[in-house]
């Protein structure tokens, strides 16, 4: 999975000697106002949050006011193309580097549609802040990673359930055992439905189903904060599949297994209750997905 750690260098820039110098925690300014309307106090990663806090809300007079304070009108308006209407955003910014006068900041934010009409809900965005004499202001956009991103964090949570899942499969399909609450801690809406009927029907049918495969999952879509789809092209053993539950013959529900062969599963994860459960689970063809790095992962942003 591809791993990006964004630092920006920022050069130094001529300012009065004794200003303010932002560090990690961020820095408090004011220097006086011309216009004599509210100094912008807040600190960079502040400054940024704050300015995404108000494009999340959606157009007003108060919050155009506030703008003017906290962004140049440029970055403002490559904002709003981001986010049209308004809308739930979830930002996770980190404060990336300063000098005395500028700061960085990188942020993965999930949008409430996706960018540019694109696939992604996730967008990575380089901002960079200058400190002017009534604060903080975001003054460009060094960079939009318009492919897709994913916080560290979300990008743990969201494996670590993927690999609860398949660790928990063998526990109720062999035998099966439509009544595990590990199917619950696993897995969520449709797929919980479809799981607990096809359970019922092996039961009934005398079948178990032996998984016998390999995953190398990759995070290659957010759709949005609680939705992300995981491409896996899984190698299979030849343990894998469906059995009588009375002779150990194997059955031909799903064809055997040839020694190097791979199948794709595409899967819906969605975060049920904190937790991150698998929704729905597609499988292709057999040997026509691309193992990992398959280049479809998304960038991960460190933290």
């Amino acid at each position: 999975m591809l791993v990006v750690l964004a630092v920006l260098a920022v050069g130094c820039s001529s300012a009065d000697p004794a200003a303010p110098i932002p560090d990690e925690s961020g820095v408090e300014t004011a220097i006086g106002d011309p216009d004599g309307a509210t100094i912008n106090r807040l600190p960079p990663l502040e400054t940024w949050s704050r300015l995404i806090e108000i494009l999340e809300a959606g157009d007003s007079a108060e919050g155009r006011k506030e703008l003017d304070r906290l962004a140049d009108p440029v970055v403002t308006e490559d904002l709003r193309l981001l986010v049209p209407s308004g809308g739930p955003i979830l930002s996770q910014p980190k404060f990336t580097s300063s000098s005395v006068a500028t700061a960085a900041v990188v942020d993965c934010a999930i949008l409430p549609t996706p960018a540019f009409d694109g696939p992604q809900s996730s967008v990575a965005i380089e901002a960079e802040l200058t400190l002017k004499e009534f604060g903080w202001m975001v003054t460009s956009l060094n960079q939009v990673a318009l492919a897709g991103c994913i916080s560290e964090v979300m990008a743990g949570d969201v494996l670590d359930g993927y690999w609860q899942f398949w660790n928990a499969v063998p526990g109720y399909w062999d035998p099966p055992d439509p009544s595990s609450p590990a199917i619950a801690e696993t897995t969520t809406g449709r797929h919980t439905d479809l799981t607990v009927q096809r359970l019922e029907q092996f039961v009934e049918d005398r079948k178990v189903f032996t998984l016998g495969v390999a995953a190398a999952p990759e995070i290659i879509a957010v759709h949005s904060a609680t939705e992300v789809t995981i491409l896996d092209c899984q190698m299979l053993d030849p343990a894998h599949g469906v059995f009588d539950a009375d002779t150990g013959q194997r059955l031909d529900d799903i064809p055997p297994v040839n020694g190097g062969d791979r199948e794709g599963v595409v899967a819906t994860m969605q975060l049920d209750d904190g937790i991150w459960k698998v929704g729905w689970i597609e499988t292709g063809a057999r040997n026509e997905c691309i193992e990992a790095p398959s280049g479809q992962a998304l960038a991960v942003i460190v933290y």
